[in-house]
């Protein structure tokens, strides 16, 4: 890649996290939740890290390590994101974490009980969107359609 071309994404992204500074979705929020949100209902987040991606496509990234990987894991990374964002197939990532010592953790269960139609209807006048309500109940999206039909709601 030339360093014209390098450049010029450097200036998309600088553009685009600019935009992000300002963003109301997440004015006032804490850092994990803002991580949330831009995961879950912004568009740009996704753009960044293409845009990176493209910019750091022939670097290496240093060496996953058990301290970064648990930083990681704190700021709701995946194992699935790790292991790409690190260039490891899933069988390599495992053996990594196996060689660390840590343990497959068991899924923490849903929250869908704790779920009501009132705080349904509360979170969509707040303008959240079902895709994030279902992420805060740790729930799919199908499981939250199923629901709204369960409850009277209109669905699609």
């Amino acid at each position: 890649m030339k360093r014209l071309e390098k450049r010029s994404l450097r200036i998309r992204i600088n553009d685009l996290l600019d935009h992000c500074k300002n963003c109301e979705l997440v004015r006032g929020k804490s850092q994990r939740t803002r991580d949330r949100i831009c995961q879950v209902e912004c568009g740009l987040e996704a753009e960044i890290r293409n845009l990176g991606t493209r910019l750091t496509k022939n670097k290496i990234p240093d060496a996953l390590n058990k301290k970064t990987y648990i930083e990681l894991l704190n700021n709701g990374y995946t194992n699935k994101r790790i292991a790409k964002l690190y260039g490891l197939d899933m069988q390599e990532f495992y053996k990594n974490r196996a060689s660390w010592g840590i343990q497959l953790r068991r899924q923490r269960p849903s929250r869908r009980h704790e779920l009501t139609k009132d705080k349904l209807l509360e979170y969509r006048k707040q303008g959240l969107s079902y895709r994030a309500i279902a992420v805060r109940y740790r729930m799919s999206e199908s499981t939250l359609i199923r629901m709204r039909r369960e409850w009277g709601l209109q669905v699609g």
